[in-house]
């Protein structure tokens, strides 16, 4: 509380100066009732131009610096966060890739939300657009790739998560006309040969997002891979849930 009464006390008073230095009925009472250094013989106007003046260098000086400073300082918290995010990131994959023994294999990250805007409210269904995080999702080539679901259709393992609310895990991306998907998203997907997505939930269990883990690289399919590459999902996905607005 005591920081809040702290910001909007620094935030009124250029405004109280401004203030004194526009209306003299203040100073006439303390000149009146001799209060403090005032007495009958006070100047009063060289006063208020003095206050006038520092409420003005207080909005035109003081609150750029102010604000330059809480950027620059809020950019530094922000590069040092993106760079926990990532090493979390690098971490939660070194086990997989240490066991499987898939240290030459680099997992992409990518999270996909719901797309917004006024006319998605008259559309049916959901379309899913790709949406970067610092430090937590890898560059994707097309921007363009997006993924619809409504009532009839799930297009990709992306589509499906969202839909069906679970975790899907794919060897092999060979076979592509299992995922409903069109031949612009078929050609954007082309080079992967592994994926895993699972959707991210808000506390009421609804799916707001999708997270894909994917590689072009082909990761070697294991009796327990499936089980322990669905945990680290879990995990991941928990992580990004108690770190990262989406």
């Amino acid at each position: 509380m005591k920081i809040y009464l702290k910001i909007v006390l620094i935030n009124l008073l250029p405004s109280i100066f401004i203030f004194l230095g526009k209306n003299e009925y203040l100073f006439n009472y303390f000149k009146t009732e001799e209060l403090f250094w005032f007495n009958q013989n006070t100047e009063i106007e060289p006063i208020q131009t003095c206050f006038f003046f520092i409420g003005i260098l207080w909005v035109g000086l003081i609150f750029p610096f102010r604000y330059a400073y809480i950027q620059k300082r809020q950019k530094k918290q922000n590069e040092i966060f993106s760079e926990l995010i990532n090493y979390n990131k690098k971490i939660l994959f070194k086990f997989p890739q240490i066991k499987y023994k898939s240290l030459n294999i680099k997992f992409n990250t990518r999270i996909f939300v719901p797309k917004k805007g006024i006319w998605e409210f008259f559309k049916d269904g959901t379309t899913l657009v790709p949406k970067h995080y610092d430090g937590l999702t890898d560059k994707l080539e097309n921007r363009k790739l997006s993924f619809k679901v409504n009532d009839k259709i799930a297009e990709g393992m992306v589509g499906k998560s969202f839909k069906e609310e679970d975790v899907f895990i794919d060897f092999d991306m060979s076979n592509q006309n299992k995922y409903n998907l069109t031949k612009n998203q078929k050609r954007f997907v082309r080079d992967a040969k592994f994926c895993s997505t699972i959707p991210i939930l808000d506390n009421n269990n609804k799916p707001i997002a999708v997270l894909s883990v994917d590689s072009e690289k082909k990761v070697r399919k294991t009796d327990n891979i499936k089980d322990t590459w669905t945990e680290h999902l879990i995990e991941y996905a928990s992580f990004i849930t108690k770190n990262i607005k989406i």
